[in-house]
């Protein structure tokens, strides 16, 4: 349980104030995301307790935008990548700031990445006259660091390097991060300087920090409550009974995975306008809630039927999801033809699902009728954009098809795969078929 607080000010008419206490309260029901950040960042930096050296490392957003951007969890002190094997992007700024009162030499800035990350591009920034004697080494343990050298800055000064970090492949070909959990993204970054006037050859070392990376991790929750206004005054000029919107609240809860986050709002501390004299004004309060479709699901989809009998069908469905249960109406499948056949073939089904696991949904559906079916059917869910599924049909107790399907997403829009053995057809046939959800 976390929460959230905003307070905003009622004013009265004779000289009095009672206050009002907002309180957003985010219930969290999925253990595995009771995590809250107010904000979400994909930025996160360091610097050394004397401020000269610092460290600024990015999560730059994913070129696919069907995939959810790294963030930093700022509770658990490292970034969030939700997906395997996946082309992933840091931005490092190593930043020197002379705060001395003397002239510094930067001796050394450096830095080790992982094995998995490869330097894709640099930059350095050094104030005129600084660098000419400046020097870059990227081939430090196998090109998987860098070694910056002599750079002169004067009181106020600063120079940094930006490089860009990218995952690699491994011997194999595959793409890294293969393995879920946390990795390391670089050793520590060091930095080593001299200032003028220094006795002998002595230097000084400043250690910066590593980052990490969580693989296969859900996005921290972020939450976002605002108020329409600060203050609302209220002038009566004679007895009754008076009606008002005095504030407007939103709520906002986003946790990265699209998945259902219940949210409950309570409100508090309310009270009666009060003079100084001690008179009452008597004020009731209520709440009212604006929602929109939330949890709701509205698609279709167009299938292609190939064999000897050639056709194209159509199906609606209308679907629902609480927590771990899912409730859903479909029409299907309807022939596109004329409406004659449309009518003649129209079949209704409701039915359930069962979120057993992140990957793993068990669900059946009932087609009424004067023989009633049922489909059963089980999904496993491979990748984020790649399931897998298998269905059966029983008629009482007699199956009646079985049916073994891939399913493709990318945003929005579906593509099916999907082979169909008929009881009374052992060759089967192949469905190949396209939907969007709203």
């Amino acid at each position: 349980m976390k929460t959230v607080s905003a307070e905003a000010v009622v004013f009265g008419n004779i000289g009095v104030s009672s206050s009002i206490a907002a309180t957003a309260v985010v219930d969290f029901h999925d253990d595995d995301a009771s995590m809250l950040n107010v904000q979400s960042s994909s930025t996160h930096f360091y610097t050394s307790p004397d401020g000269i050296f610092s460290m600024i490392v990015t999560a730059l957003p994913f070129e696919d935008p069907a995939l959810i951007d790294m963030v930093w969890d700022d509770v658990n002190q490292w970034f969030v990548l939700a997906y395997p094997r996946t082309i992933a992007r840091w931005q490092f700024t190593h930043q020197v700031t002379n705060v001395l009162n003397t002239a510094i030499t930067i001796l050394e800035v450096k830095d080790n990445f992982g094995a998995e990350l490869a330097i894709e591009s640099w930059e350095t920034h050094v104030p005129p006259g600084s660098d000419t004697d400046e020097q870059l080494d990227l081939r430090i343990k196998g090109n998987y660091g860098f070694s910056w050298q002599n750079i002169y800055l004067q009181p106020g000064e600063t120079a940094q390097i930006t490089l860009t970090t990218i995952t690699r492949t491994n011997p194999a070909g595959k793409q890294h991060y293969g393995d879920c959990g946390l990795h390391s993204l670089n050793a520590q970054g060091v930095l080593k300087y001299r200032y003028d006037g220094m006795k002998g050859d002595g230097e000084k070392s400043i250690e910066g920090r590593s980052f990490r990376v969580k693989v296969c991790d859900k996005p921290p929750i972020s939450v976002c409550f605002e108020v329409s206004a600060t203050g609302v005054e209220w002038y009566i000029r004679k007895p009754g009974d008076y009606l008002a919107n005095p504030i407007d609240g939103t709520v906002r809860v986003t946790n990265g995975c699209n998945q259902a986050a219940e949210v409950a709002v309570t409100f508090g501390n309310f009270a009666n306008l009060k003079s100084d004299a001690g008179q009452q004004t008597p004020v009731f309060y209520a709440l009212g809630d604006t929602t929109g479709l939330g949890n709701t699901d509205l698609g279709f989809g167009i299938h292609g039927v190939l064999g000897e009998q050639r056709r194209w069908l159509l199906d609606l469905g209308l679907g629902y999801r609480q927590g771990k249960a899912g409730l859903r109406f479909g029409i299907h499948p309807l022939p596109l033809g004329s409406w004659a056949q449309i009518m003649d073939n129209l079949n209704l089904s409701v039915g359930g699902s069962l979120y057993l696991a992140e990957r793993l949904v068990l669900g059946i559906d009932a087609f009424p009728g004067e023989v009633w079916e049922y489909d059963l059917q089980a999904l496993v869910l491979i990748t984020r954009d790649i399931t897998a599924r298998i269905k059966a049909a029983l008629q009482s107790t007699d199956w009646q098809w079985a049916e073994a399907s891939l399913l493709l997403s990318g945003g929005d829009f579906l593509l099916q795969l999907a082979y169909t053995l008929q009881r009374s057809d052992p060759i089967g046939s192949i469905r190949i078929g396209v939907g969007y959800r709203f």
